[in-house]
Order: structure tokens, then C-alpha cells, then sequence
């Protein structure tokens, strides 16, 4: 399998890879601009979007005969800011101009990146440029410029040392930041979310504005001001473009009027960190390149850094706060994701032209626990099992196989439901409980056992045995759904 080593650092490429491998392309939005490519494009999409990246044809068409090289199973490391910042596998390979330029318009030479490809396993890395000019034989001060496909002895360097690489990145629990927030810290933990302009006064690219586009669902961050740090936050989801919040007096009149904005659920500490207490064991876990802190211990003039993991588990050992508790805000933290996989699938539904309006309108009514899943399901449940609440008016049909997750024919089925109380489907449908074909209930690890509490729910409870047709159902749920 042959390995492609694409550029993605400047202005242009960040933008691209941000919308069509970050947040990967709806292909019913696209349809007759895909034309032929339809079904094969399906077929390797999830929930009906795929990553796309292109190449132009180059000078002279020199692009055309490296991109004729590749193959589906073939791998590309993306490179930027000296680092080979990700990876992915090609699953689909075709040549469409029009998409292309939809998707991404055309560059200086008005040509734009028709020759396609789709990807899977996108994985974050960070791997120097040294290490890869070692591994695929490269000379020393080679900064990878232009697309190029390498032969088969250097990819099986570059394979290889992928495989250490992403074996470590997939063992990673979470992907740490450092924020220094100063004047606008209580703004922002205030209101739960970060903002920071797209680039510097001057125009130019910044490293720390740069790493917004880099936050990922669930990343954890801890915010400085003032010499301590003294929040930690949740990241809710990807970053935007959004106009500047309104920071009052601590704003300034340098940043720009539209910047990145990012959801974070901020919780405040207490006691702070002192971090300068403890710089003896702060600055060897330092990043090298872009710190947080000068060779002094103080915070430098800038946003958002990338720090280890080894000094993000340090961070959180002072913060005191329990491992569990950063876990439960995480998993709290996909509710947002759940819910926009739900509206994807829903517009593929609508955009549907093989299936007629009556239909259409039971399976999205469905998605809401209404219409004739809802009468399907009554056929089976009375009750809310954990409650005991009979009431069907203060009940939610609940899908055990998530909605989203579901055929058309599953996401009807009355064996594929049960009738819970509010609470308790909040609870089912993000995976913090379910329950064993007996009715034994389960709880999941990331849950704070404080709401079992609080709402009355004993951790004893068996709910009474599934009938036959539901424990499929239900096992799909605790494979899939629950969190463990």
C-alpha cells in the first residue's frame, strides 16, 4: 500500500481541511453535483457524510500521474507548522471538477482540486518532521512541500512508523489545551465558551488562533488568569466563525470583528492552581515550541497552546478534581453530537425521493417518540419500568436501538421502544444506563451516582424481563450505546 504526503498549511488548505475532513460533506446535499460517483460514495460514508480532499492537476499536469498512483486502502499524512498532524485512509477515488470547485472554489492558478479522493480513520498525530524525513529516508530540512506519493520502500518507513504513532494516539485519553484568558476570563468561563480572533492585527497567522480550529468534542482545557489556573472546561464541540462576543472594556480594539467561537462547559476551581509553586515539575513537560509560559514561569502573550498529556495529567492531579467527574463531563459532552447525528439523518430522510410523504412523515415523527412508533409501542409497555409512572401523557417513547442508528423498519418497530419517564430516557439514550435481557438495571461508570440518588433510583432495580424481540434491541444498546 502506497503512501501520499499531502501539504495542508496554508490559509487556504486549513480552511479545506476544516470543512470537508474535520466536518466531513453531506452527500445528499450534493447529489447531482456527484452524479455517477452516488452510490460508490455511499457506500463509504457514515450516516450519509464522507471526508473529502483533492488535488489540482498542477503545473503541466504534474499532480495527475502522482494521483494516479493511489489506490483505495492507500494511506495520507496531512503536514503543517513542521508536523505531520494527521492521517487517514483512502476509501474512494474519482475525479469530479464541478464538486470540487462547490466545495472549495479555485486557487490563484484558477484551478481547483478535481482529483478526489475519500477518506476514513482520519486520525490526529503529531509527528515531527524530523522523525518522518527519518522513517521514509528524506534529507534532513525537507518541509514536505507539494502533494507526492512515496515509492514503496519509503512507504513502508512512513507505514511503520504510522503504526507506532497511531497505536499511541489511540491509547490517549483525551487531547489536553492550556487558555490564557486574562482579562476575559470572566467573560468567557462565565458564559461557557472561548473566542479568539482568526488572525493577528497584521494579518498574519497565529499558531495559538490557529489551535481553535484544532478543538475536538470532549477536549479538556484549562484556563489561567491572573497566575493560576482556575477553571477547567469541557470542549462542547468544533469550533466556528462567529462575530465577537461582547467582552465589554476587556476587549480589544485590535481583534478582528469575526473570529473562532467554541462551546466549553467551564467549571471554576477551588482551590486554584498556583501553577509557579510547582514549576520545578511544570517546565520539563513544557512543549518545546509555542509554551504557555516563558523560560520565568510566566504566562506569554498569547491564546491557546497544545500541552502533553503527561502535563495535563499533572494539571489535574492539583486540581484535585476526581478523574470520574472530567469523564462524566465528557460523556455529557456527546450529548451535542447525538443530536446532530439525529438532524442529519432526519434531512436525509426528508431529501429522500424513493419513499412516499405518508412514510416519511412516521419515520421523522418517529425520531420524537410520536406517530405510529408511538402506537406500536404502547402495544408492548405500559409503564416506565423505573419508575413505575403509568401516565402515558408525562411518558417519552424511547428508542432502544438509537433512531439515528436505526432501518426504516427498526425505527417503527414497537419492540424497538420502551416508555420512560423524562429523566430516565435522558439517561438510556446517552448510554449512562441500560439493562440486562432480565431487567437487571446497569449503570455506567461515567455517571455521577449522586442523580441516582437525587432522583430516588436504586442501583438494585431489575425493571423485569425484555420480551424476545426487544433483546436484540437491547443488545445493540449495550454494545453500542451504553458506556462501560
Amino acid at each position: 500500500m502506497a503512501v501520499a504526503i499531502q501539504p495542508a498549511g496554508s490559509p487556504a488548505s486549513r480552511r479545506h481541511y476544516l470543512d470537508t475532513v474535520e466536518n466531513p460533506v453531506k452527500i445528499s446535499v450534493y447529489e447531482e453535483l456527484i452524479g455517477k460517483d452516488l452510490v460508490d460514495l455511499q457506500k463509504v460514508s457514515k450516516n450519509g457524510a464522507v471526508a473529502l480532499w483533492g488535488v489540482t492537476p498542477g503545473t503541466n499536469n504534474a499532480n495527475v500521474s502522482k494521483y494516479k498512483k493511489l489506490s483505495i486502502g492507500d494511506s495520507v499524512i496531512f503536514t503543517r507548522d513542521k508536523t505531520a498532524f494527521a492521517s487517514a485512509q483512502i476509501t474512494y477515488l474519482f475525479r469530479n471538477k464541478q464538486l470540487a470547485e462547490n466545495l472549495w472554489g479555485k486557487d490563484n492558478k484558477k484551478q481547483t482540486w478535481e482529483f478526489m479522493y475519500a477518506l476514513n480513520n482520519v486520525e490526529n498525530l503529531e509527528i515531527s518532521y524530523e522523525l518522518l524525513q527519518a522513517a521514509i529516508g528524506s534529507k534532513s530540512g525537507d518541509n514536505f512541500m507539494g502533494f507526492r506519493v512515496l515509492d514503496d520502500e519509503k512507504s513502508e518507513g512512513a507505514s511503520k512508523l504510522l503504526g507506532k504513532k497511531m497505536e499511541r494516539t489511540q491509547t490517549k485519553r483525551t487531547n489536553y489545551w492550556w487558555v490564557n484568558q486574562g482579562k476575559t476570563y470572566s467573560y468567557e468561563v462565565g458564559q461557557d465558551f472561548m473566542w479568539s480572533p482568526i488572525t493577528q492585527s497584521d494579518g498574519k497567522s497565529s499558531n495559538s488562533y490557529n489551535n481553535m480550529s484544532k478543538l475536538s468534542l470532549g477536549d479538556l482545557v484549562f484556563s489561567h488568569s491572573k497566575n493560576s489556573i482556575r477553571a477547567i472546561g469541557i470542549v462542547q464541540g468544533k469550533s466556528f466563525k462567529s462575530p465577537q462576543p461582547n467582552f465589554g472594556r476587556s476587549g480589544s480594539p485590535d481583534w478582528s470583528d469575526v473570529g473562532w467561537y467554541c462551546d466549553v462547559a467551564f467549571s471554576e476551581l477551588n482551590p486554584t492552581i498556583e501553577y509557579k509553586l510547582h514549576l520545578d515539575k511544570i517546565k520539563p513537560l513544557l512543549p518545546v515550541k509555542y509554551s504557555p509560559l516563558d523560560k520565568n514561569g510566566d504566562a506569554v502573550l498569547s491564546y491557546l497552546f497544545s500541552i502533553s498529556q503527561e502535563l495535563g495529567d499533572f494539571l489535574l492531579e492539583l486540581s484535585r478534581v476526581e478523574l470520574v467527574a472530567i469523564e462524566a463531563l465528557q460523556a455529557q459532552a456527546e450529548v451535542m453530537k447525538i443530536e446532530i447525528l439525529d438532524e442529519m439523518e432526519e434531512v436525509s430522510i426528508i431529501q429522500k425521493e424513493n419513499i412516499g410523504p405518508l412514510e416519511k412523515e412516521n419515520l421523522v415523527k418517529s425520531r420524537r417518540g410520536q406517530g405510529i412508533f408511538k402506537s406500536n409501542l404502547k402495544l408492548y409497555e405500559k409503564s416506565c419500568r423505573v419508575t413505575g409512572l403509568s401516565d402515558k401523557s408525562h411518558l417519552t417513547a424511547s428508542h432502544i436501538k438509537p433512531w439515528r442508528d436505526s432501518n426504516n423498519k427498526e425505527k417503527i418497530d414497537g419492540y424497538n421502544g420502551l416508555l420512560l419517564s423524562p429523566h430516565i430516557d435522558r439517561l438510556f439514550n446517552y448510554g449512562f444506563i441500560s439493562f440486562t435481557d432480565d431487567g437487571k438495571l446497569l449503570v455506567s461508570s461515567k455517571l455521577n451516582k449522586n442523580v441516582l440518588t437525587d432522583w430516588n433510583v436504586k442501583t438494585d432495580l431489575n425493571v423485569g424481563k425484555f420480551a424476545f424481540e426487544q433483546c436484540k434491541y437491547l443488545d445493540y444498546h449495550r454494545k453500542n450505546i451504553f458506556k462501560v
